[in-house]
């Protein structure tokens, strides 16, 4: 049975097609990663408007509009408690700062999904971090967006500090549909 298995030289043919077929799967992983990596894309820009605590209008420097939302949060909708406190929180986060938009991707409705860092900080980050928003958990793939929350949970800051109930936006949606 040995000698099937090893060929003249030694090296079995069987061994050698796996670590070619090994080779080529690393080649792939590396040659995908590499790409996702640069896929990122990053643009400077400029606030023109903020809609709610989780959703602005952008300008970049060619003064062209992009819909943003913010990515791994959720904040609360209008006519939720809190509404306009995390929609000025936002505000203050991001007005009269260095901008830069880092677009993950584009959501159901056309808007660009992504990070905003304002002076190098990132702002959903931020938000979370200082009680404004929900981490979105079905979104999320940041351990330490949901630690942020936690936190804040725990300190009971922003709207985790309210006596009212909190209800997460993606619940509050839910009924308001119905």
């Amino acid at each position: 049975m040995l000698k099937e298995i090893v060929n003249n030289n030694g090296i079995s043919k069987l061994f050698t097609k796996f670590m070619f077929i090994k080779f080529i799967a690393i080649l792939f992983t590396i040659l995908f990663s590499l790409s996702s990596v640069h896929s990122k894309e990053e643009i400077s820009v400029k606030l023109e408007k903020v809609i709610d605590g989780d959703t602005v209008y952008l300008l970049d420097n060619n003064k062209k509009k992009y819909k943003v939302r913010l990515h791994a949060i959720d904040t609360p909708e209008k006519g939720q408690i809190y509404f306009l406190r995390a929609k000025e929180a936002l505000f203050k986060l991001i007005s009269n700062k260095s901008l830069t938009l880092e677009k993950i991707n584009y959501d159901k409705y056309g808007r660009v999904v992504g990070i905003i860092y304002a002076d190098n900080e990132n702002v959903n980050y931020q938000m979370i971090q200082h009680g404004h928003a929900w981490c979105y958990r079905k979104y999320n793939r940041n351990p330490k967006f949901i630690e942020a929350e936690e936190n804040a949970k725990s300190k009971k800051i922003g709207l985790w500090s309210l006596k009212e109930k909190n209800v997460a936006p993606w619940e509050w949606r839910k009924k308001s549909a119905k």
